[in-house]
């Protein structure tokens, strides 16, 4: 224990645990009385024990897409879901194709207004000088190549689907791929719009 005394003269005592200690001999047995709290010594009995808890099994109803809950009537017979694995009949296939094709239709429908082709009267072309070179037959042609053949668009840019626009970016590396002096993505374009789409419809 340790005594603590005050200046009044009253005294304090707190009790110390220590940890314990090797037994000094056979006669020092070591017991901590605090364990001794902790558990009984003989199990509890049978009757004292809670229940044993088992978890209810929730029911499942099928609903119907209203909302309200089926009733399954004694005796009628259950149908099973349809398979994944079933074949669709070749009535059923040429529906779905019609339906597609209408909704394509519509789609290029609505698509019209962006389906026009670039007016002619487009900006007059850069004269060629020191800071514009005169474009060669084979820049020209790659130019054309780049648009018609890698992003696969009609001649006069036509836009048929809105997600498929010119990528004038990828058609300057194509073009710079062949060049002498470097084009960039706005000279391709203005040259394709100005010189190259004229001279291939033949005006």
């Amino acid at each position: 224990e340790y005594v603590y005394e005050d200046a009044d003269g009253q005294t304090e005592v707190m009790p110390l645990w220590t940890p314990p200690t090797p037994p000094q001999d056979d006669s020092d047995i070591y017991l901590d009385s605090v364990m001794c709290l902790m558990y009984e010594a003989a199990p509890i009995p049978e009757a004292k024990l809670p229940p044993v808890y088992v978890r209810k099994e929730r029911k499942r109803h099928k609903t119907d897409p209203s909302g309200r809950k089926k009733k399954q009537r004694h005796g009628e017979a259950v149908v099973p879901p349809r398979s994944l694995f079933d074949r669709a009949t070749p009535g059923l296939l040429k529906i779905r194709r019609e339906g597609k094709e209408q909704k394509k239709n519509i789609l290029l429908k609505q698509q019209a207004p962006f389906a026009k082709p670039l007016p002619t009267f487009a900006k007059p072309t850069a004269e060629p000088g020191q800071d514009n070179p005169e474009w060669l037959i084979s820049e020209d042609w790659a130019l054309l190549q780049a648009v018609k053949q890698l992003l696969e668009l009609p001649l006069n840019l036509t836009i048929v689907s809105p997600a498929h626009t010119p990528n004038w970016d990828l058609v300057s590396d194509v073009v710079n791929s062949c060049s002498r002096i470097y084009r960039s993505s706005k000279q391709c374009r203005n040259r394709y719009e100005n010189v190259i789409i004229p001279r291939e419809e033949g005006k």
